[in-house]
């Protein structure tokens, strides 16, 4: 069985990044590719992650193998099967490109069950919250 896999510049997909979280990318939210779980590197940080390798981490490892309170999902894009439907073009030393998770969509994340939902998804929708409230 065959999947599509887009592939995107880094420019292109750092600005997607910029335009649908804002300039700090620690914060923004990636989708697991197998349990949907919304993650960001301030969850990786949450789960006792320092940040240079929280950052290694997200979008291509599951926040549930180091934090197994917000899921158990043990998926990473290191492993055997890909899921991912992204990749990465364009990144230093001619490196290959590499598979990532989806960025979240905000609309999903608002309308995910909480349990879903990570700390720090949760503090990024209450604040897209009070600037729509201002609008």
């Amino acid at each position: 069985m065959s999947r599509d896999v887009k592939q995107v510049d880094l420019t292109d997909w750092m600005l997607d990044g910029a335009a649908r979280f804002g300039p700090d990318r620690d914060g923004w939210l990636f989708v697991c590719p197998k349990c949907q779980c919304k993650q960001s590197v301030y969850d990786f940080i949450e789960a006792g992650i320092k940040i240079g390798k929280a950052r290694e981490y997200i979008g291509i490892h599951c926040i549930g193998i180091f934090n197994g309170k917000l899921t158990t999902c043990d998926f990473t894009l290191d492993a055997l099967f890909d899921l991912h439907t992204i990749e990465v073009t364009g990144l230093p030393d001619d490196r290959p490109p590499q598979g990532v998770f989806e960025f979240a969509d905000v609309v999903q994340v608002v309308a995910d069950p909480p349990s879903f939902r990570s700390a720090f998804s949760v503090r990024l929708l209450t604040n897209v919250d009070k600037n729509l409230k201002r609008a």
